[in-house]
């Protein structure tokens, strides 16, 4: 069999779908991140996240200034997981 047979020729076609695949998932990747980060950097999710911390904290029966810091700590949290 030599070696620039047909088979050697659908290995590397198929090598370039491969690459072409991973390029395009990484920059649906990026595109789906960027939204994401848009929309929970909104003001409305960061005071959704304060208010579900707020309330947490309320649940849990911490004092004023935990119970800020629960909130800060929520909003950080959802933040930062957007950026991962």
């Amino acid at each position: 069999m030599s070696a620039g047979g047909p088979l050697s020729a659908e290995i590397a076609a198929a090598e370039l779908r491969v690459l072409e695949r991973r390029r395009f998932l990484r920059e649906r990747g990026k595109a789906v991140a960027a939204v994401a980060h848009r929309r929970l950097a909104s003001p409305v999710a960061l005071l959704s996240a304060a208010a579900a911390g707020w309330v947490l904290g309320s649940k849990s029966g911490r004092g004023g200034l935990l119970k800020a810091f629960s909130v800060l700590q929520l909003a950080l949290s959802a933040l930062s997981a957007i950026k991962a």
